[in-house]
């Protein structure tokens, strides 16, 4: 029987994890907070058009229709996709706690590496 020395005792840098290898990240540069969300497509609730709304805190506004919205209402109209604004490829976005939230809570892009992170406060 062999008896081996505890990684976590050696000389050098720390190997030793107990932490979930894909719980890692591996994205590089990224934004946080809802202001600085990636520019989404959307559809009308009016007309089914999609369009670009491109800042967080703008208006929801349809160039075809017309159809008007605040950006608080944001989670009542259907995202289409996330446009990544470092390479503009199509992201990967989802809702952490739907029971919580109707609207992305991350975005994040496989070919640069761009993540987006909505961050939020469970004090309440």
């Amino acid at each position: 029987m062999f008896v081996l020395e505890p990684p976590w005792e050696k000389e050098g840098p720390e190997t030793f994890t107990l932490a979930v290898p894909e719980a890692h990240s591996t994205f590089k540069r990224g934004d946080v907070g809802w202001a600085k969300r990636p520019p989404a497509v959307v559809e009308c609730p009016t007309c089914s058009s999609s369009f670009t709304h491109e800042f967080a805190n703008d208006f929801i506004d349809c160039p075809t229709c017309g159809f008007e919205s605040p950006p608080d209402k944001f989670g009542k109209v259907d995202v289409l996709m996330f446009a990544c604004p470092h390479c503009q490829r199509q992201l990967d976005y989802g809702v952490r706690h739907p029971e919580m939230m109707d609207f992305p809570e991350w975005a994040s892009c496989t070919d640069c590496q761009y993540h987006w992170e909505y961050q939020h406060d469970y004090d309440d």
